[in-house]
């Protein structure tokens, strides 16, 4: 669990790339002639799952450090417990 947050870190690194990408890929849609409107469309569906992304992974992080810190109560407290 610990290397969560970075690896957290790394997914939201990778995704805010991808996301720069993305923003060439209408241009390159249009060159396909007929079919660029389903290729833009499909552009603006996986755009719109990427920008989520780094939004999701710091929520995850955030859930990750909680859970972190309540594991390590809990085996604080049975080391408490064992010390008496």
């Amino acid at each position: 669990l610990k290397s969560v947050p970075d690896d957290l870190k790394v997914i939201g690194e990778q995704s805010k790339s991808l996301i720069s990408s993305a923003k060439a890929l209408p241009k390159a849609a249009k060159s396909l002639g007929m079919k660029a409107p389903k290729a833009l469309k499909v552009i603006k569906n996986t755009t719109d799952v990427l920008t989520k992304i780094p939004t999701e992974v710091t929520a995850i992080g955030n859930e990750t450090k909680k859970v972190l810190n309540e594991i390590d109560q809990v085996l604080k407290n049975i080391e408490s417990i064992l010390s008496n």
